[in-house]
């Protein structure tokens, strides 16, 4: 999980890749979702990754070093 933190890439920010990166695990088992959900076999990281997949990230600008 840590393999792409901004620290480890020399940032001291966040771009939208790390929060992508790190919203699975973070946030799929907080996740309660109805009963029939649960029956077809969905899971709330699968709900967690279908709301990547759909919602775009936001543009992102280069900070100037320094």
């Amino acid at each position: 999980m840590w393999a792409c933190s901004p620290i480890t890439s020399g940032r001291d920010y966040v771009v939208p890749e790390d929060v992508k990166a790190v919203a699975v695990p973070a946030l799929g088992h907080r996740l309660s979702l109805r009963p029939e959900l649960w029956v077809r076999g969905m899971r709330g990281e699968d709900v967690v990754r279908a709301c990547l997949d759909t919602v775009p990230a936001p543009a992102t600008q280069a900070r100037p070093a320094g």
